[in-house]
């Protein structure tokens, strides 16, 4: 028996071997991605995912109990494969420009892979179905990422510490912008939807964080900037500054 992957390829499925298992478990998993991808969690079936991988419903409910079982490890797949990303630190000897700059580089690079903007899709998609799934890509992906601007930009600004909670604002909105440059308006529209071009994203990354720099650097502007909880005002200070 075989078991034909997306791509084409078939997987040998002849010896029970603990090797031979996890290449027929990924296969399944690849093969559940791609329906996944492009169906609400309602409108697919384990015969959808079986005719993709080319298996029998059989062989996978031998190793996923049901089709929740399926989505959910297919989505933790992801999860994990995105945390190494995600989790990054930013080097200390760097001054709050410079640092800045390694986040927003570092963040873009996370929400630029296309396994972010797939699981992002699935968490506002299927929400009502699997609310944990938005709980996880907080925790596991999100959340690592502005935690990590936050604590930098807090280490270089010691005698703001009274400012923490407005720090972690700031590092959200931050991380709002380096989102919607490197993924649009993908979620709204699918990930079939036509990218625009990437060829100014380098440009538009150091002016996000090369303003988010100066601003954070001027007692007045902080303020102003913390007292702000939605990104729209710096992004369209940051659009003019762009356009000028």
């Amino acid at each position: 028996m075989a078991i034909s992957r997306p791509d084409g390829q078939a997987l040998q499925t002849s010896a029970g071997t603990s090797q031979e298992r996890a290449r027929i478990r990924a296969g399944i998993l690849e093969a559940a991605r791609s329906v996944i991808s492009d169906a609400q969690y309602e409108s697919w079936s384990i015969e959808d995912v079986a005719r993709a991988a080319g298996c029998s419903r059989r062989t996978i409910h031998s190793r996923f109990e049901s089709k929740y079982d399926l989505y959910r490890a297919s989505r933790e797949e992801i999860v994990d494969a995105l945390f190494d990303v995600a989790n990054f630190v930013i080097p200390e000897r760097m001054d709050l420009a410079d640092g800045i700059i390694f986040f927003v580089y570092s963040a873009y690079e996370a929400c630029a892979d296309p396994k972010y903007c797939e699981i992002l899709i699935s968490s506002v998609r299927d929400y009502d179905s699997h609310p944990w799934l938005i709980e996880r890509y907080m925790k596991m992906i999100r959340s690592p990422m502005t935690i990590a601007c936050e604590n930098f930009v807090l280490s270089k600004l010691p005698k703001e510490r009274a400012m923490r909670t407005s720090f972690a604002l700031i590092a959200d909105q931050i991380f709002q912008l380096v989102e919607s440059v490197a993924i649009g308006t993908i979620v709204a529209n699918g990930t079939k939807a036509p990218r625009r071009s990437q060829a100014a994203d380098p440009f538009r990354l150091e002016l996000v964080a090369r303003s988010y720099a100066a601003l954070l650097a001027d007692k007045k502007s902080l303020a102003a900037l913390a007292s702000s909880h939605h990104p729209k005002s710096a992004l369209d200070a940051i659009q003019a500054m762009e356009e000028a």
